[in-house]
């Protein structure tokens, strides 16, 4: 039996049933890469965490999530999709019982670190099983699969801001609450026919590289992905610390409801690449970024929450228009055989996109202050932003 059949081989429950249960598994699974976002600031109270301090932890967790796909990238290929996922939902919830257990800055990281590898080790198996699974093909299951993991990510700080908001414990409470949700996560990824034999019973590290046939169209995706993933990094790693400081507000579910509301942006923006095709998209994506910008620009000069949820869902809708995309032009660009090193590149640039510049804003602001990082960061984005709308005008050779 080859890989292929054995992977996608119905099992005990239909292969329709099984993609929405892969589906929502992904989506609980993923509330944990986005839990701490309304949770920041507590700590800040707590614990006297700086803005530098915050970034760190958020970038500990982006560092997770690259080095866990560039070493687990193709585990799901060589061992199989269900013990995969099983083995991502199983460190999410180590992950999750450290958050709960301990609130001291070093443990925080390395739960922090743990999360980022959960939500790595997802991310690479889950679109794979879900381009298997899905009845209309493997393009529509993959783009649906990217879909969940937003969905999931807009989901953590929505439960956390609300229970840290209305229910005791709010350090401790949110991430039990998950652990709860990733055992029904497991119990469904259990049942999915798929990944029931391993492939070669090896695990090869994804190599990363760019094929000489998507090179010209990754330089010309990557400014506008770049600039994109960097307004999403900063919602979900310092939107508490802006939020906080800038404009007033306290509340863990309203600075949960901004966090989550750039990933719910991103999940929309997704869905419409599939109607509006890809250069379109890229099109209005760079305007989308242009017009978060604007709207971001507004929020700082008044210091409004709503200006500030308006620049996140914006910002959010650009991540995904753009993101689908450049993901899709990659994919088509790359030979059948060298598609994975693509992606893989591809993610290590989304990652490095979401922690780098975020960090950035949290070293200037401790020279600085917050509202002088968080300009220069701005026009940073809107310099790429320029560049990724000159670029995305430019038809490709092919």
């Amino acid at each position: 039996m080859t890989a292929a059949e054995s992977e996608t081989t119905p099992g005990r429950i239909g292969e329709r049933r099984a993609a929405f249960l892969v589906g929502l598994a992904c989506t609980l699974a993923f509330i944990g890469g986005t839990l701490p976002t309304p949770l920041y600031g507590l700590y800040q109270e707590d614990l006297g965490w700086s803005t530098l301090v915050v970034t760190v932890v958020y970038a500990a967790y982006a560092g997770g999530t690259t080095l866990a796909l560039v070493i687990f990238g193709r585990a799901s290929d060589e061992l199989g999709r269900r013990v995969v996922l099983l083995g991502g939902i199983a460190i999410g919830a180590v992950s999750a019982a450290v958050f709960s257990a301990f609130e001291d800055l070093p443990a925080v990281l390395v739960a922090r670190v743990l999360s980022g590898v959960s939500v790595g080790i997802l991310a690479a198996a889950s679109i794979a099983a879900l381009a298997e699974l899905s009845p209309e093909g493997r393009l529509v299951g993959s783009r649906w699969g990217s879909i969940a993991q937003m969905v999931g990510l807009g989901s953590g700080p929505l439960l956390a801001g609300a229970l840290a908001e209305w229910a005791p414990r709010p350090l401790q409470l949110p991430y039990l609450a998950h652990i709860a949700l990733l055992v029904v996560a497991a119990a469904l990824i259990w049942r999915m026919p798929v990944g029931a034999a391993p492939v070669s019973g090896r695990l090869r590290p994804q190599r990363i590289a760019v094929p000489p046939e998507s090179r010209e169209t990754f330089i010309r995706v990557a400014p506008g992905v770049v600039g994109a993933l960097a307004v999403q990094g900063f919602f979900a790693g310092l939107s508490s610390s802006f939020l906080r400081g800038e404009v007033g507000v306290t509340s863990p579910a309203v600075i949960g409801l901004v966090g989550g509301s750039v990933f719910m942006g991103t999940a929309v923006g997704a869905i419409l690449v599939g109607r509006l095709g890809n250069e379109r998209s890229l099109r209005l994506g760079s305007i989308a970024l242009f017009a978060g910008l604007a709207v971001a620009a507004i929020a700082i000069a008044t210091s409004t929450l709503v200006a500030t949820l308006l620049a996140a869902i914006v910002g959010g809708l650009a991540v995904g228009l753009t993101l689908a995309a450049a993901v899709a032009e990659v994919n088509g660009s790359a030979p059948g055989d060298r598609r994975a090193e693509a992606n893989a590149a591809l993610l290590v640039v989304l990652y490095v996109s979401i922690s780098v510049p975020s960090l950035g804003v949290g070293v200037l602001a401790t020279v600085a202050d917050l509202r002088t990082a968080v300009i220069v960061f701005l026009g940073v984005v809107a310099v790429l932003a320029a560049i990724s709308a000159v670029l995305v005008r430019r038809p490709i050779r092919r």
